[in-house]
């Protein structure tokens, strides 16, 4: 990875407003890589898997004791993880709804999370203006990326495990080094962002937030 890198604005749509804040009780979801399963988080404390063809309710994982906000599923389709306002992340067995471990260590709510492809690396963002990186199998915390200056309300990370990128209420999305932590980029926008993704490339950053979409392209 270089040691200088920048995050650059190539384009923006205006008029879209992002919230974490939902009041019809489902708060969050995801798609399987395959397209067969869509899993949802929800204020009432579980998620959901359901079948993507067919509409029907497999089962429900229930385990944490405050609002689901987020969920991510590996690439693989095998592993589950959920962020809450209890403070945890929690991994789950996709197949079986097996609560495989609990993550604890953020100070604050746990509003997104992600799953690098492998499924070696979890990547957690919290209302404690901090993500942290954590080893999927043994479920140890490996490190802290402070720098944020408000809340962080979502994170990414790309195809290869390499970056990680965050959008904050501090109107900034920052680009991190996954093996250091090192922060190598700080893109400053017109609004606090709520959510963010990493297109397959690993080149190309989507950020939504409260003044609109952004089209973001890393420059090394």
């Amino acid at each position: 990875m270089p040691d200088r890198i920048r995050a650059k604005q190539i384009g923006k749509r205006d008029g879209v407003f992002i919230s974490y804040a939902r009041s019809d009780g489902k708060a969050f979801c995801a798609l399987s890589a395959d397209g067969s399963i869509i899993i949802s988080a929800s204020n009432d404390q579980t998620l959901k898997l359901w079948d993507a063809r067919t509409g029907a309710e497999p089962r429900t994982l229930a385990g944490h004791s405050n609002c689901v906000n987020s969920c991510a599923i590996s690439a693989d389709g095998s592993i589950i993880v959920s962020a809450s306002d209890d403070r945890t992340l929690k991994l789950w067995d996709a197949r079986t709804g097996a609560e495989l471990r609990t993550l604890a260590g953020h100070s604050e709510s746990v509003m997104g999370c992600a799953i690098s492809a492998d499924g070696s690396l979890i990547v957690s963002a919290s209302l404690d203006e901090t993500l942290k990186v954590w080893d999927a199998r043994t479920g140890a915390e490996l490190r802290t990326l402070a720098g944020h200056s408000d809340w962080v309300n979502d994170c990414a990370i790309s195809a290869d495990s390499s970056i990680i990128v965050s959008a904050s209420e501090d109107n900034a999305l920052k680009v991190w080094e996954a093996r250091t932590g090192t922060c190598l980029a700080t893109l400053h926008v017109d609004g606090p962002l709520a959510g963010c993704a990493l297109y397959p490339d690993g080149e190309r950053i989507v950020a939504a937030g409260a003044r609109g979409v952004y089209f973001l392209r890393l420059v090394r």
